[in-house]
């Protein structure tokens, strides 16, 4: 153990070495002296494998101990610190090797040695992952040679390009180089780096310059200005830098730089004005440059590309910091990390390059020098690396721990790049009440003084970065594919909100199905909430609960919505106000209710308020209380909508009794009117099939007529005529009246019982039957002076129909996927009826044609013949059955089968 340290501390313990005592919180814990040795141990390799034979020959070398004993000392230290074997805080067991021990350790310095540290000025020679500024340029080695070239190039030339890889060390060349250089020869220079308005720095610039006091960029009188200037360069130059210009396209509007690029246009419109731009930015946006052609013609014309460091530059830089603060550095250490960190003749990468010679620097022996024997022992460069950001989050507990990760990844972009976001952004996003905004703003400086995030302030505004790309990788890990996405939908609303600012354009389509998934895990801000509702609103999207609920002004964007030209917007604005309570949104949703042109908005609207207002709203809308220009009528039809969506939204009898029938009546027009277009299509389509019927059978009499008394041709076509205009006009008013009572009754009781079909059918069927009767007797009578009897009537379209509501009625329930099965099954019941109907005297068109034959005695139209083919003398019972059957099949299959092509194409529209 070497005298520079006399202790450590780690979480609320702290070992004494001068004293061999454990302490916690200052109370001393009595530990074995060989225990204290294991612990002592332990702690030294933190964050590295003890092996259990380093311990037995460093602890107990002239000692046999068994394992069991190993294991009981591991035990007794794990008690003596509150440790758990399964969940380990500071001793984490490594299976059949060894232990490790895995907490945060500060070394507590010797007295000797932190007066040594006090009486130097301790700079500290290496900037990790920062870079080296003006301040810093007694330390800034390696770039030698770059700035004597540099130097002279962006003196010759009005504007030049400094470009090269991220972490190549572009900002310490130009802060710690090539400032000073030009400041040492009198030259004004000024280093300007400001992601949120360039053009107010080359305002102080010029303030600082000339002496004035402007405000603004629009309070420069320029031809003063440049006047002022040339007098006091005379035949000088005024030096600006801009330093990582990448965020002039990264982050800057447009209306931002065209700003800059008019104070570029005005600075240089003065010839005499000797005046140098030196831009400064990432190679991979080099290109971008092109910006400003028509400003700068030659901008591509004058550039270097700075690379990493060659050897010998490597070698300065790491040997002659350490000099400079009186640190001795082993020339051996300095080839060494050189081998380790370069493949081959490979240049090194700066940043890689201050990591490891921080940590050795922190790392230094008692003579306050920088060994190999440690370099070897904190296990190269390979280790350093892996293990720093490793070492700075393991000082934070679960839950920190997890938050630092969340705000370190916060600054990363989707496609990878390192963000500028403002600190109040990310308190705004990880404040709760588990963890406070007091303790997110304590966390971003823990991690800025650990040098993984830098803060700089503009605009009255603190904004914060990562320090440096070298760390991209590392936090790249963290990030699973499902938080990738997540990303992604971030960037997407981030720029989204960006363009909704300049320009009032909303989220698309297909942005909104990349956001809307990751819901509550976004962590918005209330602008952008707001930003993302507007925008499902407007694209017809209903507004999901846990957004509603990070909406500040969800109110107001809702009534606004609501009045909006496009119906389908109201109906998802007035969706989405359910739960929502407001006295404006409250209006706006009765007026919609009430009177809004578009029936799917009233709908809506109805149901949405009498949601939110229970019976309360109901008496509004049914006694008109906030608007009396609503008729009876109407309110009665949004009260409908509301019942017919949902009956328990309407107590039918807490309403007066007038309101009660037009609620009734209103409720039958809004199920009508709902499904017109499925009805219609269902009549259509089983009166279709029961004309076909009714043509067949016509054919079928004519045929049979035909061959049995051998008529002429001529006369054949007058029967064929004749029956089938007859048959098929019986058929359709038949089809007509009974599907129209099925398909009507259907619709009319849907939420109640399909046998309700059964009494639409009979009740169509009776009164088509009884209509077809009056009139074909009244025809007749008024014609032929005959009244005539046993022709179709009431009695057989009541059983038609009877038969027919009820065949399908039960196919409904017990096959309504098999529509062979229903059309056969109608036939059936069908041809049950027609028998029943013989049987009992009734007639169909057969029996019909037959009655009205007998009644002339002149008839061309006589069925006795086919009495002969049925085995009879005179058309009689047999026949009847025979022909009504037949009848009976056909008008129940064709109706069925025509009632389920047709009335199945049409999809249901709701309201």
């Amino acid at each position: 153990m070497n005298n520079t340290i006399s202790g450590f501390r780690f979480g609320e313990f702290e070992l004494d070495l001068k004293n061999r005592q454990l302490k916690k919180n200052n109370r001393e814990i009595p530990l074995n002296s060989k225990y204290f040795d294991v612990l002592v141990l332990l702690v030294e390799n933190q964050q590295q494998l003890t092996t259990k034979e380093r311990i037995f020959d460093t602890v107990w070398k002239d000692t046999i101990v068994t394992e069991s004993a190993l294991s009981q000392c591991i035990k007794d230290i794990r008690k003596s610190l509150g440790d758990s074997a399964h969940h380990p805080t500071y001793i984490k067991t490594i299976a059949k090797h060894g232990y490790m021990f895995i907490a945060d350790v500060e070394p507590v310095l010797s007295e000797r040695f932190r007066k040594a540290e006090k009486a130097e000025s301790f700079t500290r020679p290496y900037k990790f992952l920062d870079y080296f500024k003006e301040e810093d340029q007694h330390l800034f080695f390696g770039r030698e040679k770059e700035i004597d070239l540099l130097f002279s190039k962006i003196l010759a030339h009005r504007s030049f390009i400094l470009y090269g890889k991220s972490g190549v060390g572009k900002s310490s060349l130009i802060r710690a180089g090539l400032a000073p250089a030009f400041k040492n020869s009198g030259f004004p220079t000024f280093v300007i780096r400001s992601f949120h308005d360039p053009a107010d720095q080359l305002l102080q610039s010029f303030n600082n310059l000339t002496g004035e006091t402007n405000e603004s960029l629009q309070q420069i009188d320029w031809q003063t200005l440049l006047t002022k200037i040339k007098h006091r360069l005379k035949k000088s130059f005024i030096i600006f830098f801009f330093d990582q210009f990448e965020d002039f396209f990264l982050l800057l509007k447009e209306k931002d730089r065209q700003a800059l690029v008019d104070v570029f246009s005005k600075m240089l419109n003065d010839e005499q004005i000797n005046i140098r731009l030196v831009f400064v930015l990432r190679e991979d946006l080099l290109a971008e440059m092109s910006y400003f052609k028509p400003l700068l013609p030659e901008i591509f014309h004058h550039e270097y590309r700075l690379l990493k460091l060659g050897r010998e530059q490597a070698v300065k830089a790491i040997l002659e910091p350490a000099r400079a603060v009186g640190c001795p550095f082993d020339p051996e250490l300095a080839k060494r990390i050189l081998k380790d960190l370069a493949n081959g003749d490979q240049p090194i990468d700066p940043p890689q390059l201050q990591i490891v010679c921080d940590a050795l620097y922190d790392a230094r022996d008692a003579q306050h020098g920088i060994t190999l024997q440690k370099y070897e022992a904190m296990g190269g460069a390979a280790q350093i690396l892996e293990n720093y950001m490793t070492r700075v989050l393991h000082r934070f507990d679960g839950a920190k721990l997890h938050l630092a990760r969340e705000i370190l990844k916060l600054l990363i972009s989707f496609n990878g790049q390192r963000l500028v976001v403002p600190v109040e952004q990310i308190v705004s996003r990880f404040a709760s009440s588990d963890h406070p905004a007091q303790e997110i703003h304590a966390l971003i400086n823990e991690l800025s003084d650990a040098r993984l995030i830098r803060i700089g302030r503009q605009e009255g505004k603190n904004w914060v970065e990562l320090s440096h790309d070298f760390l991209l990788p590392q936090i790249k890990k963290w990030i699973s594919d499902e938080e990738k996405g997540l990303y992604q939908a971030r960037s997407i609303l981030e720029r989204g909100l960006e363009a909704h600012r300049h320009h009032g354009l909303l989220l698309d389509e297909d942005a909104i199905q990349i956001v809307l998934p990751f819901e509550r895990h976004l962590r918005m801000t209330p602008e952008e909430a707001s930003f993302l509702a507007r925008s499902l609103l407007y694209r017809k999207y209903v507004l999901p609960d846990w957004l509603k609920n990070q909406v500040p002004d969800l109110a107001n964007l809702l009534i606004e919505s609501l009045n909006d030209d496009d119906p389908a917007v109201r109906i998802v604005a007035a969706e989405s106000s359910l739960h929502i309570h407001h006295p404006q949104l409250e209006h706006a949703l009765f007026k919609l209710a009430l009177w809004d042109k578009d029936l799917n908005v009233r709908k809506t609207a109805s149901i949405v308020y009498l949601k939110n207002y229970g019976r309360q709203g109901q008496n509004k809308l049914a006694r008109g209380k906030n608007d009396k220009k609503a008729g009876l009528v109407r309110r009665a039809i949004s009260l409908a909508f509301a019942r017919d969506f949902d009956i328990h939204l309407v107590y039918l009898r807490k309403l007066p009794l007038m309101v009660i029938l037009l609620v009734v009546t209103g409720l039958i027009w809004v199920r009508l009117y709902r499904n017109r277009k499925q009805i219609s299509k269902k009549i259509s389509g089983a009166t279709f099939g029961a004309t076909m019927s009714g043509l067949l059978v016509g054919s079928l009499l004519t045929l049979m007529l035909a061959l049995l008394k051998h008529h002429h041709s001529f006369e054949a076509i007058t029967y064929l005529l004749v029956l089938i205009s007859l048959g098929g006009m019986a058929s359709f008013f038949a089809g007509l009246g009974i599907s129209s009572g099925i398909a009507t009754m259907r619709y009319v009781t849907y939420r109640h019982s399909l046998w309700w079909m059964v009494v639409g059918g009979t009740l169509g069927g009776l009164l088509i039957g009884g209509m077809i009767n009056l009139i074909g007797v009244d025809i007749l009578r008024t014609l032929f002076g005959q009244e005539l009897i046993n022709i179709t009537g009431a009695l057989e379209g009541t059983i038609l129909g009877f038969c027919l509501s009820l065949a399908l009625t039960i196919s409904e329930i017990f096959y309504p996927k098999h529509r062979m099965a229903k059309i056969l099954t109608a036939a059936l019941f069908s041809t049950i009826g027609a028998i029943t109907l013989s049987l009992f005297e009734g007639n169909l068109f057969s029996g019909s044609i037959a009655a009205i034959s007998r009644s002339f005695s002149k008839s061309q139209i006589n069925l006795e013949p086919l009495a002969s083919l049925l085995g009879e003398v005179h058309f009689g019972l047999i026949s009847r059955l025979v022909l009504s059957s037949i009848e009976g099949f056909l008008f129940g299959g064709l109706f069925t089968a025509g009632m389920e092509i047709f009335g199945n194409k049409h999809k249901e529209t709701l309201l």
